[in-house]
C-alpha cells in the first residue's frame, strides 16, 4: 500500500501530527506542488490535511491560483481511480472571512470528492453533519496523538521552581482568533507579579499591533514576547518552567497545542466547550482548568490557585500506536 501525503513532514519539530500517525507497514510519499510530483501516480490513496491552506493566504491571486492547483490535482486523482482521504483539522475558515464564498465552494466540492473522511473528535464530526448531508460510513474519528517530548527535555529541575510560581505562557501559532489581545488586557487586571509569555509564529502586521497594545497598558513588563520559530527543547522549556498554559480561544475545533500542554503534564486554563471537553475526559487527563468564554481576571485568579503537579503518566507509545493501527484499517477499507 502506498499512500500519497499532503503535508508530510516525517521529522518535523514544528507540527509533529504527520509523523505520529504513520503506520510501519505503509509506504509514505510526500505530495509537493512541482511537476514531477504532481505528475507521479504511482500511490494507492491521496491522504490530504489542510487542503484550505491556500485560502488563508493574504492575496486573492494566491488564494485562486493555490485552491485551483488543489481543485485539478483531485479531479485527475479521480480519473486515475485513487481514493482520497482528508482528515478536517478546519473546516471553518478561521481567517481571510472575505472569501467565504470561494471557502464554501471549495469545500462542497472536496466533499463530493473524497472518499473517507476523519475527524479528530466526534464534537467536529456532528458539527460537520449539521452543514453537509454524507453518509455516516464516510466518516470516522481517529483522535490527535499525543506529542513525542525527549526524556532529557522533560525533567524539572529543582533550579526551574523558582520561576513556576508565577509564571504562564500562550504558546502555538499568533494568529487574530485566537484572542491575545482578551488575554493581554485580562491577565494585567491580575496579580503584578506574574509574568505571561507569549511564544510563536506570527506576521509582522500582528506582531506590530501587538507591540503596540503591549505599550499603552501598565505594568507592560509582566508580558514579554517571543515571536518566531522554536525548537521542540525550547517549547519544553518553557514549559518546564512555567506555572500553567493559558488557552484564551473561545471557539475551536481541534488544537495541537492542547495536546502539546497535556503531554508535558503541566496544568491548562482552557474554555469549557464541547471539543476541550471531549478531549480532555477521552484522556482523563487532571490538570485541566475550565472557564466560560470570554476569558476574563477570575478565571486567571482561579488557575493561579491550582497547585503546580506534573500530570504526564501517559504510555504515549501505546496510545500513539492505536492511533496508528486506526488509520491503517481505514486505508484498508477503501483499497
Amino acid at each position: 500500500m502506498i499512500v500519497k501525503m499532503w503535508p508530510l513532514q516525517k521529522e518535523s519539530t514544528a507540527n509533529q501530527y504527520t509523523s505520529l500517525i504513520l503506520h510501519d507497514v505503509i509506504e509514505y510519499k510526500p505530495h509537493k506542488w512541482n511537476l514531477k510530483n504532481v505528475l507521479d501516480m504511482r500511490f494507492d490513496i491521496f491522504h490530504m490535511h489542510w487542503p484550505e491552506t491556500y485560502l488563508n493566504l493574504p492575496k486573492r491571486y494566491q488564494q485562486l491560483i493555490g485552491t485551483l492547483c488543489v481543485v485539478l490535482f483531485l479531479v485527475v486523482c479521480k480519473l486515475f481511480s485513487k481514493k482520497i482521504v482528508w482528515t478536517v483539522h478546519n473546516f471553518k475558515p478561521h481567517e481571510n472571512h472575505n472569501n467565504i464564498k470561494i471557502s464554501e465552494f471549495f469545500r462542497t466540492f472536496l466533499v463530493r470528492m473524497v472518499d473517507k473522511f476523519i475527524f479528530l473528535t466526534e464534537v467536529s464530526k456532528d458539527e460537520f453533519l449539521k452543514i453537509y448531508n454524507i453518509d455516516n460510513s464516510r466518516l470516522t474519528v481517529i483522535h490527535h496523538p499525543l506529542y513525542q517530548v525527549n526524556e532529557c527535555c522533560h525533567d524539572i529541575s529543582a533550579a526551574n521552581h523558582s520561576s513556576i510560581n508565577n509564571k504562564y505562557l500562550f504558546f502555538g501559532l499568533i494568529r487574530p482568533y485566537k484572542n491575545i489581545e482578551l488575554l493581554m488586557n485580562e491577565f494585567i487586571k491580575y496579580d503584578s507579579d506574574s509574568v505571561l509569555i507569549i511564544m510563536g509564529g506570527c506576521s509582522n502586521t500582528l506582531a506590530t499591533e501587538l507591540r503596540n497594545m503591549k505599550k499603552k497598558i501598565d505594568f507592560k513588563e509582566r508580558i514579554k514576547f517571543k515571536f518566531g520559530y522554536y525548537n521542540e527543547q525550547q517549547l519544553q522549556q518553557e514549559l518546564n518552567q512555567c506555572k500553567g498554559v493559558i488557552i484564551p480561544y473561545s471557539d475551536i475545533m481541534n488544537s495541537g497545542v492542547l495536546y502539546r500542554a497535556i503531554t508535558a503534564g503541566v496544568n491548562v486554563l482552557l474554555p469549557r466547550i464541547r471539543y476541550t471537553e471531549e478531549v480532555v475526559n477521552s484522556l482523563k487527563y487532571q490538570g485541566a482548568v475550565f472557564y466560560d468564554p470570554p476569558l476574563d481576571t477570575n478565571d486567571i485568579a482561579t488557575f493561579n490557585g491550582i497547585p503546580s503537579v506534573n500530570h504526564n503518566n501517559f504510555d504515549v507509545d501505546t496510545y500513539n500506536t492505536y492511533i496508528k493501527n486506526a488509520h491503517y484499517e481505514l486505508y484498508q477499507t477503501i483499497i
